[in-house]
């Protein structure tokens, strides 16, 4: 099991503040993003479904994440691979 947060300042230098650690943890509840462009919107969702795959054991069949395009959907799966594609977790 690994770290989420320590493990993308570690290894790709990327530092959540408060906000997105916050949204990256919250697991009892629905989580809604809102923000402005290039504020880590997506950085903060790939990192809450390495989390509850990867330190909460959620198997990824059972997580739903929505988006509005097929576009946004290969940004996020591109971003997840890039970020956490050496733990092989499957996304569909």
């Amino acid at each position: 099991m690994i770290n989420v947060a320590d493990y993308l300042e570690e290894k790709h230098n990327i530092k959540l503040n408060e906000q997105q650690l916050q949204g990256v943890l919250s697991v009892e509840e629905n989580t809604l993003l809102l923000s402005v462009p290039g504020s880590g919107k997506t950085t903060v969702l790939v990192s809450r479904i390495a989390y509850l795959m990867l330190e909460c054991g959620v198997s990824p069949g059972s997580i739903l994440t929505l988006t509005y395009n097929r576009e946004t959907k290969t940004d996020i799966e591109k971003r997840y691979n890039q970020l956490f594609g050496e733990f092989k977790c499957v996304l569909r």
